[in-house]
Formats: C-alpha cells, structure tokens, sequence
C-alpha cells in the first residue's frame, strides 16, 4: 500500500470532529463517560481512513448506494404507515401528549433520514433514464407526503428548507422565473393544506401550541419543548462557567444531572442539550466550539462542485438539525453523516492524484 500527502482537506475536517472530543481527556475527570464518547465518535477517524487510498468509486456504484437507502427508508416507511393505519386514534392521542407515530428508530432520527431520502431521490430522478426516474420521483412523492404524516418537526425543516430550495433552484434554473414564482406559492401552501387534510398535522400543531402555553405559564415540566428549553439553559450556564476550554465531554451529562437536580427537580427526564452548538461549546468551550465550527463549514466550502452537491446537502442538513438536536453526538447519525461525506468526497476525487490524510 502506497502513502500520499494530502491534497484534500475534507478527510482531515472529519477526523477534526473526532480529534476534538479526544483531546477533551485532559479537561475530563470522568475517564468512563469519555472513554463512551470516544467509542461513539471512531467512525470519524475509521471511515475517513478506510477511504483514503480507496480508489474511484464508479459513478453507478454511488447512485446505488443512494438507491439502496432510499429503498430500505421507503420499506421501513410503508410498515410505519401500515401500523399508523391500524390505530390512527390511538397515535393521534400520542401525539397529543408529545409523542409520536411508531417508527424504526426514533421518530426524529427517522423522520430526518426521511427527508434526506426523499431530498436524494428528488436529485437523482432527474440524473437518470425514464425507467429509474419513474421509481425515484415516485419514492420522493411517497415520502414527502410520509414525513408530512409522521409530523415531525425536524424533518419538516430539513425538507422544506434543503428539499424546497434545491427543487425551486431547479425549476427556475429549467423553466425560468414565473415556473420559480409558481413553484414558491406551491411550497407555501403545502404546509397549509397538509394541516387541513392530515389528521395528524392537525394534532401536531395543538401540541405544540399547548406545550408553547405551558412554557409561558412556567409549568413546562416533562414537556417536549418545554424540556428542551430547560436542558439548554442547564448547558448555557454550564458554557458561562467554563467558557475557554468547556467543562469536558467526560463530565458534562455528570453535571447535566446535577443541574437538573438542584434547578428543576420536577423533571423526571435529564436530557444532555438538545442544540449542537450548545452541547459543543458546553463540553469544550469556545475554541472547541470555533474548530466544530471550522470543520463544518470546511466540509461545506473546500473545493465547493455545484455539479454534485449531496456532501453540501448533507452537511446543511447537520447544520440545521443541530439547531434543535445533538446529532454528532448520537452515533445513526455520526455514522450516516461520516459515511456520505467520505462516498462525496470520493465521487469528487482527482484523477490520478494522491489523496490522503
């Protein structure tokens, strides 16, 4: 096996991700908890390094990869639809009280693998023959019509925000700009009609609104928004505290509890912070927080291909789910973020020249 120098900063950004929480030993007393964490965060060195004298991998091999996923999300979406529609009063009633329709993982996870599979299978209907586009424009419909269903937040973002703005780019960029005026009214009224002819839309949108009462009236207690409130204020002052260098991976769900504790003893769920960038800059501080930073928005820019843009659609999708959830700190997504970015940044891979961390 032959070594090169690196010509392609991507590889070394994910590792970054890694190197971080590795480096939080020497402000971490609870070598346990970080020895945990660390263990969840190898795919950002092992994958990483499994690709970097992988050759080429052949356009058609990387499209079935996508197709697989997108099939293995459309089956596991097809058997939640079947037990939504066994019992729909039963998980209305669920959602009422803050929770959700069944699914294979847990439902934001699910929802926002979802919108990512729907948001694939958008881009790649129009890259292929009539046979393979009737499949994908297809499995996009089902499952924007699915994440509408399943009325989770998250993936909503991620699909109207990502989904929504690649479609409108195409259509103005193919059809011109009344086709893009068209297109911007038919995305804003699609929240609208699904409220009115999706029952569990309908529920959705009283939960929230009554969990919203509850935080104004200060008895937000084991409320879903209400609790994700209380856990970033717990990480916001735990930041003010250790501001630098933070208070470190290994120590923060120990003090988390603590917080909980002493702060809201009524909650009978202690949750870590349910935003990214308050998880990162609560573990290690401000300068980890800007290399977090530095390494996202690397991935994001470095040798930017307009041409193939499933490794910036991936990485907004992280930057935007980590506004309301902690996902690289949770290992589906760790692995699913790591993996696409190393199949992109491979399909992207100069001919011939070397490519290594």
């Amino acid at each position: 096996m032959q070594w090169y120098r690196s010509r392609d900063r991507r590889l070394r950004y994910l590792v970054g991700f890694f190197l971080l929480t590795l480096f939080s030993v020497f402000t971490s007393s609870n070598l346990s908890a970080w020895g945990q964490i660390v263990l969840l965060k190898t795919p950002f060195i092992l994958l990483p390094f499994a690709f970097i004298h992988h050759p080429k991998l052949p356009a058609k091999q990387i499209e079935l990869l996508y197709i697989n996923f997108i099939g293995v999300v459309l089956l596991s979406s097809v058997g939640v639809l079947l037990y939504y529609a066994f019992s729909p009063a039963f998980y209305h009633d669920q959602i009422n009280v803050g929770k959700s329709i069944l699914t294979p993982l847990t439902h934001v996870k699910f929802s926002v693998l979802a919108a990512f599979a729907a948001i694939t299978a958008g881009y790649y209907s129009i890259r292929q023959g009539r046979r393979n586009r009737l499949f994908l424009t297809a499995a996009a419909v089902f499952l924007v019509v699915f994440v509408h269903i399943l009325a989770v937040r998250s993936g909503l973002l991620i699909l109207y925000a990502i989904g929504g703005f690649l479609f409108l780019r195409h259509i103005y960029k193919s059809k011109g700009v009344l086709a893009a005026l068209g297109t911007v009214i038919l995305l804003s009224s699609l929240p609208v009609v699904a409220y009115f002819t999706l029952p569990s839309v309908k529920h959705k949108v009283h939960y929230m609104l009554y969990d919203l009462k509850r935080i104004k009236e200060g008895t937000e207690a084991n409320y879903s928004d209400g609790e994700r409130l209380r856990s970033l204020t717990i990480g916001m002052d735990i930041w003010k505290e250790h501001p630098i260098v933070g208070i470190g991976a290994g120590d923060l769900r120990t003090e988390c509890n603590l917080r909980y504790e002493s702060q809201f003893p009524d909650s009978t769920k202690k949750i870590l912070p349910h935003n990214q960038y308050v998880l990162v800059g609560s573990s290690y501080g401000v300068i980890g927080l800007l290399f977090f930073l530095l390494c996202l928005i690397g991935l994001l820019t470095y040798k930017f291909d307009s041409t193939h843009i499933l490794l910036q659609v991936m990485v907004v999708l992280i930057i935007l789910y980590g506004m309301v959830e902690k996902p690289l700190d949770e290992y589906v997504f760790v692995t699913v973020f790591t993996l696409i970015c190393c199949v992109e940044i491979n399909r992207l891979k100069d001919k011939g020249g070397p490519h290594a961390i």
